[in-house]
């Protein structure tokens, strides 16, 4: 069986658990493995830097990443390849797009960079116990007055809807923002914009021409939501998990050994490699 030297996994309902975990030991097995045959692990998310460095405290410098649903793409050894930023002008246009939207956020809109999140103050106030409960989980959040107070490059706009709003708000910014910027969702009811042409799939290419691989004969991919579509698109060897979204289980791709909560990813993998 051909052995596909990268394999890359998204986290939320992929690689976690519900209860956000994964069997460390089990990792450090496979790492062991792959090293061995100048394999890469890559973490494909939504989620930032900061997070993802705290739950991959233990495999630091020995997975790449593929974060902010593509933006930011950086090498297991810490060689950024790709910073993807949007402008002021970017951002401000974002916050009219969902201004002008018949759709409620369910909290308000944030500006993430590489290490902070920024939110405006009238959108704070939306849900202040979403504001709270960010700090609480150790995001270093800054209220602004408004987009140009903010002093540094920002990777994404993140906002959150119900999860029945979320495909028609992207459908209609996407068709709004045109090709200035790439809408997409994180699951259960996130939102992100990003760059013209940034998404995981090709943040992963990224990674591929780094290391001399190409995507369809060497990446194994997994995932369960829409912002891993493109990711499974382009992969030789794509997974979608038993407990994707329908849209993901119509046929295009195959389905891995068991979900997220049964170590599917962990349970594929070991059939692909050993």
């Amino acid at each position: 069986m051909t052995r596909p030297r990268l394999i890359a996994t998204d986290l939320d309902g992929t690689f976690l658990s519900g209860s956000k975990t994964y069997d460390h030991q089990r990792l450090k097995s496979i790492l062991a493995k792959m090293n061995e045959k100048n394999a890469h692990f890559i973490v494909s998310t939504g989620r930032d830097e900061l997070n993802v460095n705290r739950i991959f405290k233990d495999f630091i410098g020995q997975i790449d990443l593929v974060l902010d649903n593509g933006a930011l793409v950086r090498t297991a050894d810490g060689e950024i390849l790709r910073e993807s930023t949007l402008s002021k002008d970017e951002l401000k246009h974002a916050m009219d797009v969902v201004q002008q939207m018949p759709f409620r956020p369910r909290f308000g809109a944030a500006f993430a960079s590489r290490k902070k999140l920024y939110m405006l103050h009238d959108q704070a106030r939306m849900n202040w116990a979403h504001t709270l409960q960010l700090r609480l989980a150790g995001v270093d959040l800054e209220l602004i007055d408004q987009v140009d107070d903010i002093p540094e490059e920002i990777l994404k706009f993140t906002i959150a809807f119900r999860e029945e709003d979320t495909i028609r708000f992207i459908d209609q910014a996407q068709a709004t923002i045109g090709t200035a910027g790439h809408v997409t969702t994180s699951g259960y009811g996130s939102v992100d914009i990003v760059g013209a042409g940034v998404n995981k799939a090709t943040g992963l290419d990224i990674l591929a021409q780094h290391y001399g691989y190409t995507l369809e004969e060497e990446l194994a991919a997994f995932g369960d939501g829409l912002n891993d579509y493109e990711m499974l698109k382009v992969a030789g060897f794509p997974w979608a998990m038993p407990n994707s979204d329908p849209r993901l289980l119509d046929g295009q791709f195959d389905v891995a050994m068991a979900d997220n909560e049964h170590a599917g990813v962990f349970k594929t993998i070991e059939t692909l490699w050993y």
